[in-house]
């Protein structure tokens, strides 16, 4: 009777297992993981913003990434063709007591199954204050 039960419980637990990993497998949609990158410039966790960035712009993203500290990022229109994403995107950059508003896109493609971020692609389309061209 015991080996009975215990044999149900470690089918129920297997189950559970396998339908929770194949539920964080999931592919973030392109807006989720632009969201993801940018909480992660944000609050300047290096870590996880070149988790959701491309592999080979990866390196473009360091400690010194202060100029998106205590942002507002918020997002428009999102055009999806194929594997590329492009989302209109507003940074809101608290500044001396002033806000900077700095337009651009964050460009996204899909590697590896996931939508990831081009940072080269999307620093290019910063539009307005010359200052932030280094970014």
């Amino acid at each position: 009777m015991i080996s009975w039960r215990l044999r149900w419980v470690c089918v129920y637990l297997v189950s559970l297992t396998l339908t929770l990993t194949s539920g964080c497998r999931v592919d973030k949609p392109p807006q989720e993981a632009a969201q993801c990158f940018w909480n992660a410039m944000k609050v300047q966790d290096v870590e996880n913003g070149r988790k959701y960035a491309t592999i080979s712009t990866r390196s473009l993203i360091g400690p010194s990434h202060e100029q998106f500290k205590g942002a507002v990022v918020t997002f428009g229109k999102i055009i999806i063709d194929g594997d590329l994403t492009t989302i209109d995107t507003t940074v809101r950059l608290p500044e001396h007591g002033t806000e900077t508003t700095l337009p651009l896109q964050t460009i996204l493609k899909k590697e590896d199954g996931e939508w990831r971020v081009d940072y080269a692609e999307t620093r290019k389309t910063i539009k307005g204050d010359e200052s932030f061209s280094e970014i």
